[in-house]
Parts: structure tokens; sequence; C-alpha cells
């Protein structure tokens, strides 16, 4: 309708390796599509990186730097621009945040609720049963290796849900009757946590992100790792903390500390979490 409109589109998720995208059935004519737009932005460096090596492959075509420093394709005589932008989160707005009444509130709320205990938080979606269920397994062995440590650690999840729906309250089910197994196994009623939102509020996570000592997001769906910027945000450097990463997974350089596990072997993510056990309560804690 408008030949001469110019148009761009912003690439959220992780982009896989050339040799994956070529088991995508018509993955050339998707490229193609892709390439009419006259902006492309990534908001990684890794992703903007795959989809370069896939342009060459696969379409044979190469980029070159402009003199002002910008990344560009040239496709049937018109020029592309690449954009890669970081994600980013704005520490002075989160310093602010802390100072609100309603934060306060809230990790007043949650550490009267967890008891100061050695807290691991999980952020999911009640569409993706298995991540979580993998979580529970994994914190099962955890306790398992480790009784000693019942009464003094909690799992929480926060869980997000679409309001539309309609499968919200047997997938519920599902979850709490798992979580119920949990506390009658180890006889223990503050052993895991969960509420649900369908929206995460801004206080209740952050609240939940200061007040809690590890981060496990092996899994999620988000091209910059907003979430685990957050975490790390809002942390004291005094505490001990630990961001636990899929093996996979890219996030910017804002987050290189993060332990890297795979995310679908529990046993490592149990003993990983004892680690960050011991190093929180038995050492000496030095960030350096």
């Amino acid at each position: 309708k408008k030949k001469n409109a110019a148009s761009g589109i912003d690439i959220h998720s992780s982009l896989p390796s050339s040799d994956v995208v070529k088991l995508i059935p018509k993955y050339r004519d998707i490229f193609k599509s892709i390439l009419l737009c006259d902006v492309i932005g990534f908001h990684l460096y890794p992703t903007a990186r795959n989809f370069m090596t896939i342009l060459k492959r696969y379409i044979g075509l190469f980029f070159e730097i402009t003199k002002q420093g910008l990344i560009v394709l040239t496709y049937f005589g018109r020029h592309i621009l690449i954009h890669i932008k970081q994600g980013q989160i704005d520490i002075d707005y989160m310093n602010r945040l802390k100072e609100d009444a309603q934060f306060k509130q809230a990790e007043t709320d949650y550490s009267t609720k967890l008891k100061d205990k050695f807290t691991i938080i999980c952020l999911d979606h009640l569409t993706l049963f298995p991540p979580i269920a993998m979580k529970l397994r994994a914190f099962e062995r955890f306790l398992d290796s480790h009784p000693e440590l019942i009464n003094k650690v909690s799992l929480f999840f926060l869980i997000k849900y679409f309001e539309s729906d309609s499968l919200i309250k047997s997938k519920q089910d599902e979850i709490e009757k798992n979580i119920t197994r949990l506390r009658n196994k180890f006889n223990n009623e503050s052993i895991a946590y969960c509420e649900y939102s369908p929206r995460f509020g801004l206080y209740q996570r952050l609240s939940l992100f200061k007040v809690s000592n590890v981060f496990l997001y092996p899994l999620f769906f988000d091209g910059h790792c907003i979430y685990a910027n957050e975490f790390v945000s809002m942390q004291e450097e005094s505490k001990p903390y630990f961001l636990l990463l899929g093996e996979n997974v890219t996030s910017n350089i804002g987050i290189k500390s993060a332990i890297r596990l795979n995310p679908y072997n529990t046993q490592i993510i149990a003993k990983v979490l004892y680690d960050c056990y011991v190093k929180t309560v038995k050492t000496k804690w030095d960030r350096r």
C-alpha cells in the first residue's frame, strides 16, 4: 500500500545457529521476508551474529560497516540497517523504587513470610508446567541429599498466567499437588510457596528479588533476560546472591557473573543450590 514507507522489525527472542535454522520449513522465505524491512533490531550481539551468519550461508549476503560505525546489508539495491541495543536497567530508577512505601511494605511482608531463610526464587509461566516440575524435582533432590537443611531453606514460585486460559484452575491444582507432596515428605509447611499473578506486579517482583538469595531461571523466553538484570540490580554488595541461568541462555554483559548450568539436569541443579547455600552460610562472603 505504501511502497516508500520505512519499516522495521525488532527481534526479541534469541535466534538459533544456522545449522538449526535450516531444519525449519521454508526458512529462506522467512528470512527474505525479514529483509523487506529497512531496520532490523536485536537486543544482543550473539543473536545478530547468528542472523548475519544465516544470511551469509543460505542467502549469500554479506554485511559491511560504514564510516559511521553502522552495520549495513545491501539487498536488491536497498540498504538495511542492523541495530543492536543491549537491554539495560535504570539503576537510579531502581534505587528510587527501594525508597517507595509500597516497596518497603512488600519487602516486609515477604521477609516475614520467608522468615530470613535461605530463599530460592523462580519465575515461570503457568502454561509451561515441565520447567516448574523440573525445579521442584531439583529442590527435592537438594533436600534428599541434605536433610539437615529442611527447615533452613525455602523455594518460592512467582507464576504468571494468561487471564484467557480456561485451564488455569487445573494447572494450579497440578502444581499445588506436587508442592503438597513435598511438604508431606519433608514435614514442613514452609518448604515451598506459590504466588499466581496474571501480570507480575513491579513491587511484588522486585521486593521478592531483594529478599532472595538465589534466582533459578534456567529457561526463559525473553531476548534480553530482563528479569535477571532486575534481580542483580536489587541486590546489595554485602549480601551473597546467585543468579543461575541455563548454559545456552544469551545475556548482556551486565550479568556475566551468572552461574551457567544444564537446565534439564536436576542433579546438577541440586548440587549448585547446595554450593550456593554453603557459600552463603558457611563462608565469609567476599564479592571479589
